[in-house]
């Protein structure tokens, strides 16, 4: 008998350059998978908070330097659920503000990808900046990121109310709790 053909690569998320808080909104829209590159110096500055709640990838990466996501003190930034694998790349994540929980990033059973990136100024009740509760098949994982003057009751930068949490050559300073947690609350 003949061996089986060999497997197909999956095709790839189509790529997206955006330069306006518009654009990246459109993309979102789709609710598809999307590789989305963000022009250098560029801000986009939210008016409702990023979902992405099914079983999709979406990778959004900076260009260069300046590269900023903006919640201007009255959003949260993304919220990751239902499966859904978000990578956030070279990017300035700031002012995101929830009265709920993360400020720039909510997690559940998601997967989120940060890396080379800073997260500043955000608040949220728990998790100032992210919020995570996921179950054992999803993961959270931070590389070479920074967490500066964030804030909330519980977890002024970080809260895991469970599930794994990579925190690699990372850093969090400044970070705040009214309760616990200054850094990270788990």
């Amino acid at each position: 008998p003949l061996p089986p053909p060999p497997l197909l690569p999956p095709p790839s998320a189509p790529k997206y350059e955006v330069n306006s808080t518009d654009e990246l909104m459109k993309v979102f829209s789709l609710k598809a998978s999307a590789d989305v590159v963000v022009a250098s110096g560029t801000i986009i500055e939210l008016e409702k908070q990023l979902s992405c709640g099914k079983a999709i990838a979406v990778t959004i990466r900076g260009s260069g330097e300046g590269a900023t996501i903006d919640g201007k003190d009255k959003i949260g930034l993304f919220k990751v659920s239902g499966g859904c694998s978000l990578t956030l790349e070279r990017l300035n994540l700031v002012n995101g503000k929830t009265n709920g929980d993360g400020g720039a990033v909510y997690v559940k059973n998601g997967i989120l990808t940060l890396m080379d990136s800073t997260v500043t100024n955000c608040k949220g009740d728990w998790g100032g900046a992210l919020y995570v509760e996921i179950s054992y098949n999803y993961k959270v994982r931070v590389e070479r990121s920074t967490f500066t003057s964030c804030s909330a009751e519980y977890g002024g930068a970080v809260f895991v109310e469970r599930g794994e949490v990579s925190l690699i050559n990372s850093e969090i300073s400044n970070c705040i709790a009214t309760e616990y947690g200054g850094g990270l609350y788990s």
